[in-house]
């Protein structure tokens, strides 16, 4: 009976080192998934920060590209108007040109009626 009861106590010896080990193997996976799961948490607030990074330089492409455009009508709108300065500018010449050939013709036509 002794015997019968040392090998069911050295059974339950096996069967409890077993149990801790297995315990032991779940107490270390439970904390391999923890990390795990802080490493997620930390992964999911980088593609936060990057979907926001994102969405913001998207915005300022929005605002360049309106920049772009009206620089662009800015250029043709200074081109137009270097080319009406130029045409005011030679129809200044022209008129005091012209002005200047009437005070000629009237100081000529006024020397001969005297």
């Amino acid at each position: 009976e002794v015997e019968s009861t040392r090998a069911l106590l050295d059974d339950m010896q096996e069967r409890l080192k077993g149990a801790t080990g297995a315990m032991s193997d779940f107490v270390e996976r439970k904390r391999q998934i923890e990390q795990l799961e802080q490493r997620l948490a930390r992964a999911e607030a980088l593609t936060k920060d990057v979907r926001s990074t994102v969405d913001l330089i998207s915005a300022q492409r929005s605002v360049i590209d309106q920049v772009l455009e009206r620089s662009g009508t800015l250029a043709v709108q200074a081109r137009q108007a270097e080319g009406l300065i130029e045409a005011l500018r030679t129809e200044c010449v022209l008129a005091t040109t012209l002005q200047g050939a009437i005070r000629t013709q009237r100081d000529e036509g006024g020397d001969s009626q005297e």
